[in-house]
This record gives structure tokens, sequence and C-alpha cells, in this order.
């Protein structure tokens, strides 16, 4: 069993990570153009998405490495873990504030005509995506709010 779950998550890394050599991309190929690089933000955005690839690429070379996730050392089941399931609001609301701002890059992107013209389709796939990740979050907080609310009654 724990052999499937290590795929899994070896497979959720790689999808990460594909998906934000894409958006890596994207953003470079942006901040080549002048009247791009002038967006605000872009340049946080880009660098966030660069982290974040970098992360998830460490990872899955770290998984390979030690072979199970199920087999790691305890410092980082005993310690780190209970740390990151703590303080997973913080790490949820970090995500929405960062998807928020990226669908901002993308929206003054989209506003600008030489800038659509780069990836005029992937822009909007990616506002799209974006949209529909802060719809969720706030769908969520919606769902918690009538949940706690419900139990009140």
């Amino acid at each position: 069993m724990g052999t499937s779950l290590d795929n899994i998550i070896r497979y959720i890394l790689l999808y990460i990570i594909v998906a934000n050599i894409i958006t890596v991309k994207y953003l470079y190929d942006m901040k080549k153009v002048d009247e791009c690089n002038k967006t605000p933000l872009i340049t946080f955005v880009y660098d966030y998405y660069l982290l974040e690839l970098g992360t998830a690429i460490t990872l899955l070379l770290l998984s390979f490495m030690v072979g199970s996730f199920f087999y790691l050392p305890k410092i980082i089941t005993h310690k780190v873990i209970p740390v990151i399931a703590k303080s997973r609001n913080i790490i949820f609301l970090i995500s929405f504030i960062i998807n928020c701002i990226f669908f901002f890059v993308l929206y003054e992107i989209s506003g600008k005509k030489i800038c659509n013209d780069v990836h005029p389709y992937l822009t909007y796939y990616l506002m799209y995506n974006s949209s529909s990740n802060i719809l969720a979050f706030i769908y969520i907080v919606v769902m918690i709010g009538f949940q706690g609310f419900n139990v009140f009654l």
C-alpha cells in the first residue's frame, strides 16, 4: 500500500512540475517583452513560480532518493508534518493571495495588445485556471462557514 501512495504522490509532484514549467516559461516570455515587463508584480509572480518549481523538483528527487515517503526520518514525520498540519490555514491563505496576485498580473497582461499576442490562448487558460482556484477557495470558506453556523443551531 505504501508504494502505491508513494507513486500517487510522485505523479502529483510530476503534474506540479509540468504545470509550473509551463507557467514559468510563459512568465519568462512575458518578461522578455519590454511593455509586459512593466506589469506590476510580474517579477514577484515569476520568482514565486520558479521557487515552487524548484521545491517540487527537489521533493520529487528526494522521494526517489529516500525510496518511500512513509519511511522518512522521525524528525520529518514527528516534527515537520505536524507543523505543516497546524499551519494549513495560513498556507491556504497564502496560496489564495498568490492566486489573486497571479490573476491580477494575467489580467494586466491580457489588457495589453502586444503582451496578449505572445501566448494569447495560454493567457486565457491561465486566467481561467487561476480564477477557478480563487472561486474554489471562496466556496470552501463559505461551506466551512455554513457548517460552523449549523453546529451552533
